[in-house]
């Protein structure tokens, strides 16, 4: 029996939502890495068509990039944001899951 179409556009649609979720997570993880093995400041900024942002900074966030964030902070649905603490503690929840 063959999906029907309704059912195929599902399946594709849930493919691509988990490669850019996966993506994205891996983009995230390669920043933070970046900033412990180099040091260098970093703001990364996604955002996706329908308005979701995703932010990652290495610390804080600096002045001179404050005028970008504070404009994305007046968007809905709001930014999500991500620190090295924030990655630490998904990372250790994720140890604890599997343990």
């Amino acid at each position: 029996m063959r999906p029907t179409a309704t059912a195929a556009a599902k399946s594709e649609a849930k493919r691509q939502s988990t490669k850019a979720f996966k993506r994205r997570k891996t983009l995230t993880k390669k920043a933070h890495e970046f900033y412990m093995d180099c040091g260098f400041e970093i703001l990364l900024l996604l955002q996706k068509g329908s308005g979701r942002s995703y932010i990652y900074t290495s610390s804080g966030i600096p002045s001179s990039w404050h005028p970008i964030v504070e404009g994305l902070k007046q968007t809905y649905p709001l930014p999500i944001v991500y620190t090295p603490v924030t990655l630490a503690k998904e990372q250790s929840q994720k140890v604890l899951a599997s343990s």
